[in-house]
């Protein structure tokens, strides 16, 4: 599974700084409303559902195993519909949404972290980050907009980091690739 990214680390990339990008927005216009926020987030999450099913596909093409990573994709493509399509549901409805998403997409990644020619520790990280941000917000649904937007950017930055940190672990020259960061 490790080599099945080695032709769009640059993808891997493109989705890490998306994804701060979109951190860096949810944190600093955390007083925005709420459904403003979602459908935010809801574009955020289309996006990284379609390099999700993009890259399971590219691999796939390649003969490699992608079942966990389109699945990731297609779940995520779909809870950003939802969020994105009903903005105008109430916060914890779409809370809830973005929690199951999180904890879902969380255990899909540790299980592809796992799965990996080499135990690949970021994707890891990144797997338990999405399953706490789900409990967290499962825990307290009425936290406020604020720390809402401060968690998901937070995820979101995070997220980005470790793509970034993926892609240029797949993009190192052949013999550097042992090397871990």
């Amino acid at each position: 599974m490790f080599r099945s990214h080695l032709t769009s680390w640059w993808a891997l990339i493109l989705r890490g700084v998306v994804s701060i990008i979109f951190g860096v927005i949810a944190i600093a216009m955390a007083p925005m409303t709420v459904a403003a926020l979602f459908v935010l987030a809801g574009i955020w999450l289309v996006l990284m559902g379609i390099g999700a099913v993009v890259s399971g596909l590219s691999a796939r093409a390649r003969g490699h195993r992608s079942g966990f990573l389109v699945g990731e994709g297609v779940l995520t493509i779909l809870a950003g519909l939802v969020v994105w399509i009903w903005p105008g549901l109430t916060s914890v409805a779409l809370l809830f949404v973005v929690a199951a998403w999180a904890v879902i997409v969380g255990v899909m990644q540790l299980s592809r972290a796992f799965r990996a020619e080499r135990h690949e520790w970021s994707r890891g990280l990144m797997g338990l980050a999405s399953i706490a941000l789900g409990v967290l917000l499962f825990a307290n649904p009425m936290a406020g907009a604020v720390a809402l937007s401060w968690l998901i950017g937070l995820y979101a930055i995070i997220a980005g980091i470790l793509d970034i940190v993926v892609a240029f672990r797949l993009h190192a020259p052949r013999g550097r690739r042992h090397v871990t960061v």
